[in-house]
């Protein structure tokens, strides 16, 4: 079991994460990332599950979160229309840290949770594998 407690700011975070049982006789790690940053009042979290019949979804899960924070701290979509542009353009992150490889081997889900300034924005993406 993995758990990662922390309290930046004022915001607690808690994530625990376990490797399943068909993953631990099959010798496949732990596919769960999550990720999150504080920024004054703003933050972000991110969470994502690599599909476990994807060969790198270990990976897949791990640039999922890492193109979310990335967004967050560089303020990337900011001056966009945030809600509708901020998953495609987490998808173009991802894809970006994939290269030139096959997404399908990366497969991953995404939850994630922005509050920038009084904006708060949920975000759902169910398959990372285009």
């Amino acid at each position: 079991m993995i758990s990662n407690e922390e309290n930046k700011d004022g915001l607690y975070v808690l994530s625990i994460s376990d490797t399943g049982v068909s993953h631990r006789i099959a010798g496949k790690p732990n596919q769960d990332s999550i990720a999150f940053v504080v920024e004054g009042q703003d933050f972000v979290i991110a969470v994502s599950d690599g599909v476990g019949s994807c060969k790198h979804a270990e990976m897949g899960s791990r640039f999922a979160v890492d193109a979310v924070i990335k967004l967050f701290t560089e303020n990337v979509y900011k001056g966009r229309n945030a809600v509708e542009d901020l998953p495609e353009l987490i998808i173009d992150e991802w894809l970006s840290a994939i290269e030139e490889n096959n997404p399908d081997d990366y497969c991953a889900t995404l939850k994630a949770a922005i509050k920038r300034g009084n904006q708060i924005m949920m975000i759902s993406i169910g398959d990372l594998n285009l």
